[in-house]
């Protein structure tokens, strides 16, 4: 199992930091509407400083929800490469009786159910 962590090394810590930033874009909401509610008195200018942060804040978390998706993606793809590449090896490497001897329905019920 190591060995396949070490393919998909790089991807893994890619993934937690993209969900680290988007965690933490999600967590300043409340912050910023708690600024935004409890500071209205201060002047339109401050107001609007806020609400521009706020636009900042909403845009930085939907490009890094939209790249959290994308290594989600990613990860999933390169993980099921390498069970695929795996499962396709152990066809590969039976001897021919062996492999005849099976159906060839169950290989490819094996394949397209995702039966690893």
């Amino acid at each position: 199992m190591l060995r396949y962590f070490k393919k998909i090394k790089k991807t893994t810590i890619e993934s937690f930091i993209v969900y680290a930033i988007y965690s933490l874009t999600l967590s300043l909401f409340p912050l910023v509407s708690q600024k935004f509610l409890d500071n209205y008195n201060k002047g339109f200018s401050y107001l609007i400083n806020l609400f521009f942060i706020f636009l900042i804040i909403v845009l930085l978390n939907l490009i890094s929800e939209y790249f959290n998706r994308v290594w989600e993606w990613k990860l999933a793809k390169e993980i099921q490469l390498i069970i695929e590449g795996k499962l396709f090896d152990s066809f590969i490497s039976q001897d021919k009786k062996n492999f005849n001897d099976q159906k060839s329905i169950d290989y490819v019920s094996i394949i397209n159910n995702n039966v690893y």
